[in-house]
């Protein structure tokens, strides 16, 4: 049996279409969920406040963004709701990687005493990550206002 050359034509133009709206997806809105969710749920940090944004594969397959957060008062809160949390501390090799990739995102060297914990979370519809898992790290020293945070899909 032989396909016309018209239903060929037709069907590689609709995979290609297909194609096309799947790697043009933005994924802005869900890394914004994803962030807000960290801030407000995992870390119940209700009033620090994003400075800085940087979403580097919202257009991935992957995507992953990049946040300063100002942390005003609630940097007292935060070493007590990281013991709290899913979060761990990272072991040194990780640390430095950690911080030499927020340094070459934000382009620029973070003053010494930030240290890196690290959790694999889900964080439930509207994010990048509504069932499977993502990982998420953030930099914080204890004498800094900002901390910084990295989020990107499995």
């Amino acid at each position: 049996m032989r396909w016309p050359i018209t239903i060929i034509v037709a069907l590689l133009g609709g995979f290609a279409f297909a194609l096309l709206v799947f790697l043009m997806h933005d994924s802005s809105a869900e890394l914004r969920a994803s962030i807000e969710v960290v801030l407000k749920r995992k870390l119940n940090l209700p009033n620090a406040s994003i400075s800085q944004e940087f979403l580097a594969g919202r257009r991935e397959t992957d995507p992953d963004g990049f946040w300063a957060v100002e942390l005003g008062d609630e940097s007292l809160n935060l070493e007590k709701a990281l013991a709290n949390s899913e979060f761990g501390k990272s072991d040194d090799d990780d640390n430095r990687f950690f911080r030499s990739t927020i340094e070459k995102a934000f382009g620029k060297a973070l003053p010494n005493g930030y240290r890196s914990y690290e959790a694999n979370l889900a964080l439930g519809d509207g994010t990048i990550c509504p069932s499977t898992l993502c990982n998420i790290v953030i930099l914080f020293a204890t004498d800094e206002q900002t901390m910084y945070v990295q989020i990107w899909k499995n």
